[in-house]
């Protein structure tokens, strides 16, 4: 699961960098994913060590899902307003932060089949203790 965090880091970065070079123009919504790839990243790096695993990667989970309800909530406030007329070089905030929530939530739901792969796999391998009277 560390190889995950750093490869969905590195997409979230990547969603950011796209988002950039896309226009010249820069708004504060096109570093929202960059916001939550860093410590995701960082959080992929730390689990690399097998007594930090579990850890770090709860840390990053909670991380995607702040990204994931924080993403629902700035799409669905500013999709509910009026469109306003943009002039042709302003840069739409939308898909950025459509594809960081999407990003947050796969990253979210695979984190979550991992541990819960994990615990099947420790309860099938965990003897069964019996007590002899």
């Amino acid at each position: 699961m560390a190889r995950l965090g750093i490869i969905f880091g590195l997409l979230l970065f990547g969603i950011s960098i796209a988002a950039m070079l896309q226009t010249p123009q820069k708004a504060p919504s096109q570093f929202y994913s960059m916001m939550f790839g860093i410590p995701t990243f960082f959080c992929g790096i730390v689990a690399l060590n097998p007594h930090r695993r579990r850890q770090a990667m709860i840390i990053a989970s909670g991380i995607a899902l702040i990204g994931t309800v924080s993403g629902l909530v700035w799409v669905s406030l500013n999709l509910s307003r009026t469109p306003e007329p943009l002039a042709p070089e302003s840069v739409s905030p939308v898909p950025p932060i459509v594809a960081m929530t999407v990003t947050c939530s796969l990253f979210l739901c695979s984190v979550w089949i991992g541990f819960s792969n994990l615990k099947k796999k420790a309860a099938t391998n965990s003897p069964s203790r019996s007590v002899n009277p």
